[in-house]
């Protein structure tokens, strides 16, 4: 399989590729199948992610699904569908149109991300705080929500530890619920901590 290696200014289709290396502004027009994709810069997919390794950094769109074992955005991210990995790193802003599905999964968030469902075994949500100059970069992002709260309709997980999350239910075997959350229903399994800085309107413990 060939490597695609790109620098400053492209257009391309997409393919199958042994890896993929792109720094600047890119625009994929279609599916990208590889081994390893490295991107730096601007980049738009028209079509899905499948990849063993992603790393991305910068400003990246894309419109359909992302598939990998290891997956480590940072920066301004939008996926479209769902995101499947076995381990994920988060730092920034993210929307997830569908699901995050990963083993283990650790997102540090500006502020404004989303994605429907988040689900896995191991699940750390946390926000961070952002310099001057980041802020006014994400104040312009026109897909995050004008909250500092990471949104999502569902949790599901083994081990779930989360803070400044705003969620319909979040179901998990040890659950952590952190300060500035705000939580419709938690289910756990075995343990339920929740700070008294966080909002949560039901408690259940599930048998079984």
């Amino acid at each position: 399989m060939n490597t695609m290696k790109f620098s400053g200014i492209t257009q391309t289709d997409g393919g199958v590729y042994q890896n993929v290396k792109i720094e600047g502004v890119a625009k994929i027009n279609g599916d990208i199948t590889c081994e390893e994709l490295s991107l730096q810069g601007v980049s738009t997919f028209k079509g899905d992610l499948t990849c063993t390794d992603v790393h991305i950094e910068g400003t990246c769109k894309i419109a359909g699904d992302v598939k990998s074992r290891h997956c480590r955005l940072s920066g301004l991210i939008n996926v479209g569908r769902d995101l499947e990995a076995e381990s994920f790193t988060g730092r920034g802003a993210l929307k997830v149109g569908g699901s995050l599905n990963a083993e283990k999964a650790d997102i540090r968030f500006v502020y404004g991300s989303s994605a429907h469902e988040v689900c896995g075994q191991q699940l750390k949500i946390q926000r961070e705080n952002a310099n001057g100059a980041l802020e006014f970069i994400t104040d312009l992002i026109p897909w995050r929500h004008k909250g500092k709260s990471f949104r999502c309709a569902l949790i599901e997980g083994d081990d779930i530890d989360v803070e400044h999350v705003t969620a319909d239910t979040v179901r998990g075997k040890n659950v952590r619920i952190g300060a500035e959350c705000q939580i419709r229903l938690v289910e756990y399994h075995e343990t339920v901590s929740i700070h008294p800085q966080a909002r949560v309107e039901s408690t259940v413990k599930l048998e079984g």
